[in-house]
């Protein structure tokens, strides 16, 4: 089976405004904005900003005013200052390669704006198999056109974005980009898997709840450092007392102190030795002019 990692439409060149008021969970929900210049009836919007838990896609049913923005069901609350962001898709559709032509897997599903990528599980998939995507705006019909034809990549990450922004205690930091975030935890990830690639064959297979506790460690880690810097030292903001943490857990892994173990105490693939040498269980069956056969000494002094 393969799980497809499909990166989520850009939004950066998307008109965009934000919250000047909380807003209630409700039907019909009236936004105050900053500026509704650029939206329009049946357009859809996010709220919060991608890469986000809670940011959710809503269907404008009328812009009133100069900073009025009427949704059509607001499932969360929303504070003050949040952003608001046009997106010209909220649907997708995978293709794979079945001879020359491409074969849709399953129907039109909801584009995951918590974060940058989509994933659809394809379980006839391979490591051969070509994939493209597609795009679709689901109140107009409009259509992207399928993608270029892309395969899997190791996509399947050791903690989430949110679960590094409560390490760090930045959940309620809407100035740190999404993309920023996501470099970040690419670099603890990439430690991690080079630390204890030493012990066990990667990728891993078993979910390790370790794993998870020292990627979010290290990446919360630098990113308070970058926020903070080295001022907080000592403090409850120190982010280099955190990759410490975290540097010190992979240590431990690395002696085979610290094992890895999943939701029922068990390993995943360990590493079998690298070392060989001689004698070995084959010395007793070798010519004694290799070196081989019986015992000939010992040694009984002890130091």
């Amino acid at each position: 089976m393969n799980r497809v990692s499909i990166t989520n439409p850009d939004l950066t060149k998307q008109e965009t405004t934000q919250l000047t008021a909380d807003a209630t969970a409700g039907s019909s929900v009236v936004l105050s904005v900053k500026n509704n210049q650029g939206f329009a009836e049946n357009e859809l919007i996010i709220i919060k900003r991608a890469g986000r838990e809670k940011c959710e896609k809503e269907k404008i049913t009328a812009v009133t005013g100069n900073d009025k923005i009427t949704v059509e069901t607001l499932r969360l609350n929303h504070i003050e200052d949040e952003a608001i962001r046009k997106v010209p898709y909220d649907q997708v559709v995978l293709y794979y390669l079945v001879g020359e032509i491409y074969t849709a897997i399953g129907t039109w599903t909801d584009i995951n704006y918590d974060d940058l990528v989509t994933y659809i599980d394809h379980e006839a998939g391979t490591s051969e198999t070509w994939y493209k995507a597609e795009f679709r705006h689901s109140v107009s019909g409009r259509e992207s056109g399928q993608s270029d034809a892309f395969q899997i990549t190791s996509d399947v990450h050791y903690c989430t974005i949110n679960d590094i922004l409560e390490e760090a205690g930045f959940l309620s930091n809407k100035y740190i980009e999404p993309d920023r975030i996501y470099r970040t935890r690419a670099s603890a990830e990439a430690e991690v898997k080079g630390s204890i690639s030493s012990v066990y064959t990667l990728p891993l297979d078993k979910t390790c709840e370790l794993t998870k506790i020292i990627t979010k460690l290290l990446a919360a880690g630098w990113l308070m450092w970058q926020e903070y810097g080295e001022e907080a030292s000592g403090t409850d903001k120190d982010g280099i007392a955190k990759v410490k943490e975290a540097r010190s857990m992979l240590k431990a892994i690395r002696s085979k102190s610290l094992p890895l173990l999943d939701a029922s105490d068990t390993e995943p693939t360990k590493k079998g030795s690298s070392l060989s040498g001689w004698p070995d269980d084959t010395t007793k069956d070798a010519d004694d002019d290799d070196s081989g056969g019986a015992i000939h000494f010992r040694i009984s002094q002890k130091f």
